[in-house]
């Protein structure tokens, strides 16, 4: 049987990796999927450091983390191609 560990809407929240280490030490065969919301505007903490951290995690073990992108960084990708296109 596959094990999955899903978590979404991080919202810039660092620390919720801290914790993901821990289940991910009782379940080292399991698969993490990140399902997107990383970024934050509406914090100090946009998410960038949490999308890093999330990016080696998915270098180190490629063929157990699933990174998929939220409707948050899609719409930050469709503010920055509008904002390039209107300049």
């Amino acid at each position: 049987m596959a094990i999955y560990i899903a978590l979404d809407d991080l919202h810039g929240k660092l620390e919720t990796l801290d914790q993901l280490a821990k289940v991910q030490a009782k379940y080292r065969s399991a698969t993490t999927v990140f399902i997107g919301d990383y970024i934050d505007t509406s914090t100090d903490n946009l998410g960038f450091a949490l999308i890093d951290r999330i990016r080696h995690m998915q270098a180190a073990n490629p063929a157990h983390t699933v990174v998929l992108m939220g409707n948050h960084e899609q719409a930050a990708l469709d503010f920055f191609r509008n904002s390039y296109r209107d300049a």
